[in-house]
């Protein structure tokens, strides 16, 4: 319930989200709109303790010409508590490349799509 999730949005700034509602308003509801049909899939993850760091990617449902998938890297850095509850989590990936990547899907797949693919905008990105 009292979980502080963090995201860097690039020269955005950070998404500060405090408690288990505005993760789900914020980034769930709004930051994420566009994004359901996504996966993040894991390439690893190290524990130490109480602390957890991930490897994972954004991942588009479409794929490349070539039959690769289209996707950024990402990685978190987690605590947790005794009972293996998420304390807290930042998020880091390279949100140009996110930016320049949908906007390659969005030419290639977009016509006829029902909802383009869409990157929040800057504003105030503390959501307490």
């Amino acid at each position: 319930e009292d979980c502080e999730y963090r995201y860097t949005m690039g020269e955005q700034g950070t998404r500060v989200c405090r408690g288990r509602e505005a993760v789900r308003e914020y980034v769930m509801g709004k930051d994420m709109a566009g994004f359901e049909d996504w996966t993040f899939p894991y390439e690893w993850i190290l524990v130490d303790g109480d602390r957890v760091m991930t490897k994972w990617w954004n991942q588009a449902p479409q794929q490349r010409e070539d039959g690769s998938p289209y996707r950024v890297v990402g990685m978190s850095a987690i605590t947790v508590s005794q009972d293996l509850q998420i304390q807290t989590m930042h998020d880091n990936f390279d949100l140009q490349a996110l930016q320049a990547m949908c906007r390659e899907i969005n030419r290639r797949f977009g016509k006829g799509r029902e909802k383009p693919i869409r990157i929040p905008k800057g504003r105030d990105l503390e959501a307490v």
